[in-house]
């Protein structure tokens, strides 16, 4: 079993523990435990990574059939890969905007969590439409 097949399998525990570890750092600092800058830095790349990894292999073994997931109908047609790493760079930056609004930095969290919306649409947009609405 590959560590992609693996990290699918047991991919809510990725999810939800990558979104424990991005917080976990600034629940520590409100407690009186500081946690130091590139600490937090290395724990949210670490965190994102695996999420992302997890997300891809999740919608490449979908695609191949390779997954015994009951839920993933097998009618639907599965994005190119281009699509495949839009949605996962816009998910990772509403996660990094979600992460600077924690900071403290509310306006530039809101906006780089925005972008990655816009980003993500236009991206779903032109694989769907086949152009920009």
């Amino acid at each position: 079993m590959s560590l992609v097949q693996t990290l699918v399998r047991h991919r809510y525990v990725v999810y939800l523990g990558g979104l424990a570890v991005i917080t976990a750092p600034p629940a520590l600092e409100a407690a009186g435990i500081p946690v130091s800058q590139p600490v937090r830095t290395a724990l949210v790349a670490v965190a994102l990574a695996a999420m992302v990894v997890t997300y891809i292999g999740e919608r490449r073994l979908r695609a191949t059939g390779e997954t015994d997931d009951a839920s993933a109908p097998a009618d639907i047609e599965t994005p190119g890969a281009v699509a495949q790493v839009a949605v996962a760079a816009a998910l990772g930056g509403i996660a990094v905007g979600g992460y600077l609004g924690l900071q403290g930095r509310l306006w530039i969290g809101g906006l780089f969590a925005i972008g990655a919306v816009a980003f993500g649409r236009i991206a779903i947009a032109r694989t769907v439409d086949g152009g920009v609405e």
